[in-house]
């Protein structure tokens, strides 16, 4: 009887012992975790504020005013004229094909199909 109350406690006393490590490894999870958590909090909020800058920069580019002074200012482009726009007709632009019909151009370089499939001609 007495052997039998020495090995239960010895038992008992290794149950407890592995619940305690148990419990210290699952304590230690928790604070890798909350580390892991908080390094990717910090990457979001860095990446957040580039989005957000990368979005102000790209709503400065689309400005029109912005764009007229960055053309004229660093690349020295100038308004243009009327009078400086000339016409070309459709025909010189496929001549190079020795045909002035579009469906012809079309067919010789195979996108007739595509193109009426897209056009629904």
């Amino acid at each position: 009887m007495l052997l039998n109350y020495f090995s239960l406690s010895k038992i008992l006393v290794g149950v407890v012992v592995c619940f305690v490590f148990l419990k210290i490894y699952q304590h230690n999870l928790v604070i890798k975790l909350s580390y892991e958590k908080q390094r990717l909090e910090k990457k979001k909020m860095l990446l957040e504020k580039e989005r957000n800058d990368l979005s102000v920069e790209l709503l400065s580019l689309l400005d029109p005013e912005k764009i007229l002074t960055k053309a004229q200012e660093e690349w020295g482009m100038k308004a243009v004229k009327i009078s400086q726009v000339k016409a070309v007709p459709m025909r010189t632009g496929v001549d190079f094909l020795r045909t002035t019909s579009n469906d012809d151009v079309l067919k010789r370089v195979g996108l007739y199909d595509v193109v009426i499939g897209y056009t629904g001609r």
